[in-house]
């Protein structure tokens, strides 16, 4: 007994290249979001330290001069 890997039937093949096209689809999609989540997660990291620097900039400047180092 010898396994068919191509349907014989045209439903069998057009659904092979149906299933086979939405996978292709699905994996260039997971590629792109996760290439897209990182450049997003850099950006906010960035900002996040500079509000973070900012906010101990303003604190700094709320302190008295003789209690700064």
């Amino acid at each position: 007994m010898r396994l068919h890997l191509v349907p014989d039937t045209v439903l069998g093949r057009t659904t092979l290249v149906l299933v086979a096209a939405l996978s292709l689809s699905a994996l260039a999609a997971l590629a792109l979001f996760t290439v897209q989540r990182e450049e997003a997660l850099t950006a906010i990291g960035g900002r996040n330290a500079a509000e973070r620097v900012g906010g101990l900039v303003g604190i700094a400047e709320q302190t008295q001069p003789d209690l700064r180092q």
